[in-house]
């Protein structure tokens, strides 16, 4: 290992741990796992920090506040979930052609997803039923896009435009970065973790559902997010 000098670990302090165990070299960290808006670092942590990391950068200013206070050195350059778009937005526009309020659609990425969507889509038509809305889901790179909408009860896809049709509600499926429908979405109706806080970093309102893992999410967004029943 003599030709490196210093690891580089994104994560949370177990990746660190395990990086010293491997390599014995004193890593830095881009510290993404924790905030002490959820339950901050446990002592222990803060001990592996003080004492076998060169630096930390956290994902919030107050988690770096409490870092140094415990005698690590640390610093909030920016949150790294928002450097995901830091990039040239294309100068297509995934709305186009599309009238009415622009609701953006993240069914999520984890397996439940494929059973996810259907509670997503019936919000969609929910709330076409009540106002005028365009609508643009964004599937995850890892669901398989073909898998989610094949057993979807009246639901037609339109593969020609990518369209979901039900009745009068229309769903675009962008097949992107979710960022680059975000940017022009004026709220969304998501499942995400990531990308929800990513659309939250963009000023998009969020809306999701009252369960565990959004409370705890919740506690990172705050008035940023709106969660309601299933």
């Amino acid at each position: 290992y003599s030709r490196y000098r210093t690891p580089v670990c994104v994560g949370d302090v177990y990746l660190l741990a395990s990086m010293l165990w491997g390599q014995g070299m004193k890593p830095v960290l881009v510290a993404t796992a924790k905030s002490v808006h959820l339950s901050g670092h446990l002592s222990v942590e803060q001990f592996l920090l003080r004492h076998r990391s060169r630096f930390v950068w956290t994902r919030d200013s107050e988690t770096a506040e409490e870092l140094r206070a415990g005698g690590v050195n640390a610093e909030f350059c920016g949150n790294p979930v928002m450097d995901l778009i830091d990039k040239e937005r294309p100068e297509a526009n995934v709305w186009n052609g599309m009238e009415g309020a622009r609701v953006l659609l993240l069914p999520g990425s984890r397996p439940r997803t494929y059973d996810d969507v259907k509670l997503i889509l019936d919000a969609a038509k929910e709330l076409s039923e009540r106002t005028k809305c365009s609508f643009v889901m964004v599937p995850a790179p890892m669901i398989d896009v073909g898998k989610l909408v094949e057993n979807l009860e009246g639901w037609i896809l339109m593969p020609e435009n990518c369209m979901l049709v039900s009745e009068e509600t229309k769903v675009r499926i962008f097949i992107g970065e979710v960022a680059d429908a975000a940017v022009r979405a004026e709220l969304l109706i998501g499942l995400g973790g990531t990308a929800n806080q990513l659309c939250a970093g963009l000023g998009v309102p969020v809306v999701s559902i009252l369960e565990k893992g959004k409370l705890i999410q919740k506690k990172l967004l705050k008035e940023a997010e709106v969660l309601v029943k299933a």
